[in-house]
């Protein structure tokens, strides 16, 4: 076993990871596959990005300027190149893919064409480098096109967040650096009075390029058929230019920082541009591979930032990086392929935060070339996530954590952390010498020296090649993921594949209230003191939630929660679950499935939502009970809900709470499904049961047309006292040999008792209040035969009921049946008030 003690010399930005670095590039000319691919629209969804940059890049200055931004053509989803036509998205289906998304915009302003006289032009008369004439209707096209982006934004339901000015000035936006400067002060001003609610970025540079150099450069003019020129290094030339072209040069802006103090400067000479600004834009590629990522862009994340800010006098700026990604496509070093692009991802990603970046956008989703997939996010041709897709979701968990350390032993292993007093994410990457033999490695990772609890939860889940390649980039993420565990000290053991990343999610197990989180394995979570949340995700889950009132959710799959001590929450999920209230007063709820619930001690309320319904085959039928069989009445089922559980509601007094819909409620119902841990016996029909409710006080049928039948010739509730409430609707309640206060509601009711002592209760509406022979103690404390509420007795296999001997006495119904077996006479007591004596029995009862 290879053994680590993580350590960290290196002081980083104590920042805690904002949401807003988990941006994307939408480039227009490269993702058009998403408006018309619901399943790439669903995997850009499952990745979470928190802005969309829209156009892009370079084509933001060159295809989508001349179809799009100068024309206002919104709907346009093509534009001319070199003579052929290539495709694009529509500003309308980008704003819907981003809605889709979740994401909200960051819109990048075209500014190629916003001097009067072009690059080409200001070249070649000695202009360029110093043009401040801007075209006339500049901020007019600026306007159309922000304003249109608006409205398509309020029509989605989300918000253009940040403006861009330009794209690489330096290079596709063709001007100097203080060219760019003087733009950016005027566009600023412009936009930051029209829309002062959203952010504004502007560019510095790293290192000096094409359009904006360090020192002089020597271009070539090509004279254009229809005016102006374009543009070529003489470089590319060998120093000869083709004949008829123009030979010119510009002079150089000086390093990196003297062209940002320059931009600085300029803007500054607009009064007032600066409040406007709110960040810092730069595109960060990093090159170097395992051995170099490491620092490689220190001095366009720190220095040049830093320095920027500093020319400005604005200490708030923030940092916006609106690309990168760990090597440009351009080139295959670097580890920059297959499995081993998600090891640099993460290495960039680490890179951007510890140096305090406030906003990061990676570079691109997809390539417009579907069969292209490496070094991108989404593999738009199957419609999945690539390695670095994986990388990327993974790294949506460290938001609002802080980096703490980036841990390597050179060609053994690299570890980088994030965390806070709560939680923890390792991300930890095998780099084994190349050829070596070994397909798995055990490893322990001590963390004593950035332990933040004693006892952790702990989810551990890694990412391999499906085709054992790390470096094939036709190759697949292989995902695993392991069940949750409590660990006990701040020693970690795993195993790792070779060129396996694995993320490992530390939550603290504390004292206080914590909140902690599983995965999609089967994870076993406990709480300690206070009151936690617990949720157990995918999975079969086991969930305890210890001493406090505690919230316990389980998620999807088989789960076991425990509440333990304390008034909790517990809420099964899909799936069968084992639901353990213990002591306290529990809400146990949301009960959908084949549940099986175990009030315990304490006044504990159990929350029913089933999920299936019965099918028109389906009848209810009152059977009574053993000793007093029903009238055997059918109600149709179709359309109830049905419930699977088991319901014991142990001690104290418990309430089962049903739905709002029409709800089916039965003591006795072999024809459902049980909880696969429930020992069943045979019942009187020959079908393997068991009794749904057991232990419960109380049941509420709440809104609905309920049926609520406690009936059974097996399963008795005898010594019991229930109330049972039909709430509002037209219900049928059906009582048990049980003592039961039966209360209708609102609605025209059906009411049976059963055996036992009966209080009935009918409540507004024409009401039914069923009897049949049988020992039985009956009373109605609201019976009013003039509202339409009526008496029904049935005859039964045991006893026959004689119309002619019913009379009331002293409020008390009476009425003789005779025992079929033993031709016994007795008479049947109900009290039905005082304020009935002188209304004929007859007018109110009814015979069968």
């Amino acid at each position: 076993m290879s053994k680590y003690l993580i350590t960290e010399n290196e002081k980083f930005i104590s920042h805690p990871v904002p949401e807003a670095m988990f941006g994307t590039n939408f480039v227009t000319t490269y993702d058009f596959e998403f408006p018309n691919r619901p399943a790439n629209l669903s995997v850009l969804q499952s990745l979470a990005p928190t802005i969309l940059r829209f156009p892009g890049g370079s084509i933001t200055e060159s295809g989508f300027t001349n179809s799009v931004f100068l024309t206002g053509s919104w709907e346009t989803g093509s534009y001319s190149t070199n003579g052929e036509n290539a495709t694009f998205t529509p500003l309308a289906d980008f704003f819907i893919s981003a809605a889709h998304a979740g994401a909200d915009v960051q819109l990048v302003i075209p500014t190629r064409i916003s001097f009067a006289i072009s690059a080409g032009e200001a070249i070649e008369n000695g202009t360029y480098g110093s043009r401040i004439e801007l075209r006339s209707d500049y901020f007019q096209l600026v306007s159309r096109y922000i304003d249109a982006a608006l409205s398509l934004a309020h029509t989605q339901g989300i918000e253009v967040v940040r403006f861009e000015i330009g794209n690489e000035f330096w290079g596709s936006g063709e001007m100097s650096a203080m060219e760019y400067g003087y733009l950016s002060g005027r566009l600023a001003l412009f936009l930051g009075s029209r829309y002062p609610d959203v952010d504004i970025g502007v560019q510095i540079v790293s290192s000096g390029n094409m359009y904006s150099p360090v020192t002089d450069a020597h271009f070539y003019l090509e004279p254009l058929s229809h005016g102006g020129y374009d543009i070529h290094l003489a470089a590319e030339y060998s120093g000869t230019p083709p004949a008829g072209w123009l030979t010119r040069t510009v002079s150089g802006e000086g390093a990196a920082l003297t062209q940002n103090q320059t931009i600085a400067r300029e803007i500054l000479n607009v009064p007032g541009a600066v409040d406007n600004i709110s960040g810092a834009i730069s595109h960060v590629y990093f090159n170097g591979g395992f051995s170099g990522i490491d620092g490689e862009r220190d001095f366009a994340l720190r220095t040049a930032f830093d320095n920027f800010r500093l020319y400005l006098g604005q200490n708030s700026l923030e940092h916006y990086v609106t690309e990168w990604s760990p090597h440009n496509r351009t080139t295959t070093e670097g580890h920059a392929n297959g499995l081993l692009y998600a090891h640099t991802t993460v290495e960039a990603f680490f890179e951007l935060t510890s140096n305090g970046v406030d906003s990061a956008n990676f570079w691109p989703i997809t390539f417009g070339n579907p069969s292209v997939n490496y070094r991108t996010l989404i593999d738009s041709t199957e419609s999945d996530l690539t390695f670095a897709g994986v990388a990327f979701s993974w790294l949506t968990k460290t938001a609002g954590l802080t980096p703490l350390f980036d841990f390597e032993v050179e060609q053994r292993i690299d570890i980088h952390g994030f965390g806070n007093k709560t939680k923890a994410i390792l991300f930890v990457a095998e780099r084994g010498i190349v050829g070596q033999q070994e397909a798995y490695k055990d490893i322990n990772i001590d963390l004593e020296n950035f332990a933040f609890s004693e006892i952790y939860f702990v989810l551990e889940t890694g990412m391999t090649s499906d085709n054992g390649s790390p470096r094939d980039d036709r190759a697949n993420p292989l995902v695993r993921n392991s069940d949750g565990y409590i660990l006990e000290g701040s020693s970690l053991n795993f195993t790792l594949a070779k060129r396996e990343l694995s993320m490992i999610e530390l939550q603290a197990i504390t004292n206080g209230d914590d909140f902690i989180k599983g995965g999609i394995s089967n994870d076993t979570i406990r709480g300690e003191d206070g009151n936690d949340i617990l949720e157990g995700g995918e999975g079969n889950d086991s969930l305890k939630g210890q001493t406090g009132n505690d919230l316990l959710r389980g998620g999807s799959g088989c789960d076991t929660l425990n509440g333990g001590w304390g008034d909790d929450t517990i809420i099964g999920g899909s799936g069968e679950d084992l639901l353990y209230g213990e002591a306290g007063d529990d809400l146990i709820g949301e009960i959908d499935g084949a549940d099986w619930v175990f009030g315990d001690e304490g006044q504990d309320s159990i929350i029913l939502r089933p999920m299936q319904t019965f099918s028109e085959s389906h009848f209810a039928t009152n059977v009574g009970s053993a000793a007093m069989p029903g009238p055997g009445n059918l109600v149709p089922l179709y359309g109830m809900t049905r419930n699977l559980s088991v319901i014991d509601g142990g001690g104290d007094r418990d309430i089962v709470i049903l739905g709002s819909g029409p709800d089916a409620f039965f003591l006795h119902d072999s024809l459902s499904a049980f909880h696969s841990n429930i020992q069943l016996r045979t019942d009187s029909f020959g079908m393997p049961g068991k009794a749904r409710l057991i232990d419960v006080e109380e049941i509420r049928g709440m809104s609905g047309n309920d049926i609520i039948d406690l009936t059974s010739p097996d399963y008795s509730l005898s010594g019991m006292t229930i109330l049972i409430d039909g709430g509002s609707g037209d219900d049928t309640i059906w009582g048990s040999d049980g003592n039961e206060i039966i209360v209708g509601g609102a609605g025209d009711d059906d009411l049976f008792g059963g055996g036992g002592e009966n209080t009935f209760s009918g409540g507004v509406g024409a009401d039914s209040f069923q009897f049949v022979p049988g020992r039985q103690l009956a009373k109605i404390l609201d019976f009013d035969p003039a509202g339409g509420d009526r008496i029904v007795l049935y005859d039964t296999t045991i006893g026959r009921f004689d119309p002619s001997t019913a009379g009331v006495h002293a409020g008390v119904l009476q009425v003789q049946y005779e025992l079929s077996e033993r031709g016994v006479t007795q008479i049947l007591e109900i009290d039905i008030g005082r304020s009935n004596n002188d209304i004929s029995p007859y007018q109110y009862l009814d015979f069968f």
